[in-house]
């Protein structure tokens, strides 16, 4: 049985199982990932205390080294404003060390990815933080302001300035590219020809694809299978090389392998996505010889 093949990697309260456990202090642990080392990477909420001392939820990454817990990024005490700390989070100083960033709302729904070469990628809310193997700590992506795509890649910029927000987003690494969600654009409108789901897919699977581009379009949560016009939902953002790109819309999950690109769609908005009657298709797609 499985069962007897289990083995504890990370515990967040006290233990006392065998030797070797490794143990870490109370909290919840909000996103996890493997780097290329195999080494296991987590972000976790717990209470850090401001300058008044008073208890704030705030976050932090962790990571298994050699059975012994590594501290990635984040401090345990917050003594600046919150509009202090969304500009230190979007633009954090040269000189700071990871470990010395405050984090508040980072890291949770699923914002962490970890590379084949053991850089951690935090989502924050105004920002993609990069923590280096050594620990050394820079901006994936800041805020910035862009238009709506009209095709996937059409919006190709410098990813420091591409926008966000960033947490409670699916994303992965692979290959040195990035995928992340981005949910700037969820309600906006786009011609639904634009970002189709289209391909070797068999008339079932296309109608399940023509409903999720389109979402429910009636208050009976019907579809109206004609309409032009549809709303962009999250896009899967890909980064690589300081670039960055809209490369589909219409998701609400991602995952990176060697370049190609695995989306989850759903009929349903996220809010009402347990309905019985909700249908999911999870497909995947190679992306251009440019962000591979």
């Amino acid at each position: 049985m499985i069962e007897d093949d289990l083995e504890p990697v990370v515990v967040t309260e006290d233990y006392s199982g065998g030797s070797g456990d490794v143990v870490t202090g109370l909290g919840s642990i909000e996103s996890l990932a493997v780097d290329g080392a195999g080494r296991v990477v987590w972000t976790e909420s717990f209470f850090g205390a401001n300058s008044d001392g008073e208890d704030l939820v705030m976050a932090r990454a962790r990571r298994v080294e050699d059975g012994e817990i590594e501290h990635v990024a984040g401090a345990s005490t917050l003594d600046m404003t919150g509009d202090e700390l969304f500009e230190t989070q979007a633009s954090p100083p040269r000189d700071l060390a990871a470990v010395d960033l405050p984090l508040r709302d980072a890291g949770a729904g699923g914002a962490l990815a970890a590379g084949e070469d053991g850089t951690v990628y935090i989502g924050t809310r105004p920002s993609i933080l990069a923590v280096d193997a050594d620990g050394t700590m820079s901006v994936a992506v800041r805020p910035g302001n862009r238009e709506a795509p009209e095709e996937p890649f059409d919006d190709e910029r410098d990813a420091s300035e591409f926008g966000g927000p960033w947490t409670f987003s699916s994303m992965d690494v692979s290959g040195g590219v990035l995928v992340v969600l981005d949910s700037t654009f969820e309600n906006d409108t786009v011609d639904v020809n634009a970002f189709e789901w289209s391909g070797d897919f068999g008339d079932r699977a296309q109608r399940v694809a023509e409903k999720i581009i389109r979402r429910p379009s009636g208050a009976d949560g019907s579809f109206d299978l004609d309409s032009e016009r549809t709303r962009y939902g999250q896009v899967a953002v890909v980064m690589h090389d300081g670039m960055a790109a809209t490369a589909m819309a219409h998701v609400s999950k991602v995952a990176l392998d060697d370049g190609t690109l695995y989306a989850v769609g759903e009929t349903r908005d996220r809010s009402s996505s347990y309905r019985d009657d909700a249908e999911m298709l999870i497909v995947r797609a190679a992306l251009p010889d440019g962000w591979r």
